[in-house]
């Protein structure tokens, strides 16, 4: 019996390969292991989609310091102190706006980073998703730059010990950004989407939005020709 059981072991054992035995751990996730196909970057573009969307859920409070909102309400909070214009610089939908954005901002860099050195074949919907990514990156510069002026211009992932280092860049410089990644989404993206992809970001898009940064820029700079 011992030898039987001897027997099947070594079966056992030299029917094994090392891969069989040596599992990576399939709990983890790197960008190296998860950004290899065209499903996995049309994937990670929802998580972009997803952040834009949290960003859009309090965007109508930021009206409530123009004439086109006022908080009825005499409950006393930061909507209230945006409506008559007492409110503070560490209320929390500032740091809610900032957090937000960058977070959105971290997300369309990865992708950017990622895909670059892709084949198209193994991505055959890469322009476009470079597009949505540089759309992504370009709205968030635009809310931020025009909530606070000059801020971080982020165009690429940095580790949290450079990102402490930056510091805020000029205004004309985060446009001209803005500017650059809008006519390259305009120039990626595609007409129009069908099916699961309706609602997607389009070239029309991207050129609507050029359309309202281009307006805030100094006459004779970036849009000029465009």
């Amino acid at each position: 019996m011992k030898k039987i059981v001897l027997i099947i072991s070594i079966i056992i054992f030299a029917g094994c390969s090392g891969d069989f035995i040596n599992r990576y751990p399939l709990s983890t996730a790197t960008v190296a292991n998860v950004y290899k196909t065209d499903k996995d970057f049309q994937d990670a573009l929802v998580g972009c989609y997803n952040q834009l969307r949290s960003q859009f859920g309090t965007y109508w409070q930021w009206d409530l310091v123009s004439d086109d909102a006022r908080h009825q309400w005499s409950t006393l909070d930061v909507r209230r102190n945006m409506d008559e214009y007492t409110y503070l610089n560490n209320e929390g939908i500032f740091s809610s706006r900032w957090n937000g954005y960058y977070t959105l901002i971290y997300r369309a860099n990865y992708i950017l980073g990622a895909i670059e050195d892709k084949d198209e074949s193994a991505v055959p919907k890469k322009q476009a998703y470079i597009g949505e990514a540089k759309f992504m990156r370009a709205i968030s510069h635009f809310h931020l730059v025009r909530a606070f002026g000059a801020v971080p211009l982020i165009t690429a992932v940095i580790p949290d010990s450079e990102a402490l280092k930056i510091g805020r860049t000029p205004v004309d410089e985060v446009y001209r950004q803005i500017i650059s990644d809008l006519v390259d989404a305009g120039n990626s993206l595609p007409a129009s989407y069908t099916g699961a992809d309706l609602g997607r970001v389009t070239k029309g898009a991207a050129k609507s939005l050029l359309g309202c940064v281009c307006p805030l820029v100094i006459p004779g700079k970036p849009c000029s020709r465009r």
